[in-house]
């Protein structure tokens, strides 16, 4: 198991959404009926669990979002759900990131978060 897959695999919520960790260092949600809005698409609740976990699983298990605002670019289809997160800037009490979602093309985002979490 690799040391993403043991954090995912730490938080209950995690396991709860079926996040998993792909080769290439993304966060996987699956698609699931139970994420589903009144529409056939994630709902944005989901969502935003889904690039808060990427989020705190990028910085660490102990790091916790303090303020993160959800961009919501397009509809997500009940398809598997990709996040990666990127480091904007890093200090010892707080960082600073930017979180992207997509689903079949990491070029037509679905989502976009950027907030701050303490470390």
């Amino acid at each position: 198991m690799t040391e993403l897959a043991e954090r995912i695999a730490a938080v209950p919520y995690y396991a709860y959404l079926g996040l998993r960790a792909d080769p290439n260092g993304a966060i996987v949600m699956p698609a699931d009926d139970r994420h589903a809005s009144d529409r056939p698409q994630v709902h944005g609740g989901v969502l935003t669990a889904l690039l808060e976990a990427a989020g705190s699983l990028h910085l660490g298990v102990d790091a916790r979002p303090s303020d993160v605002t959800a961009t919501f670019l397009r509809p997500a289809e009940l398809v598997d759900t990709h996040a990666r997160a990127r480091t904007v800037r890093r200090g010892r009490r707080f960082a600073h990131l930017e979180i992207v979602a997509w689903q079949a093309d990491p070029d037509a985002p679905v989502a976009v978060a950027h907030g701050t979490w303490i470390l």
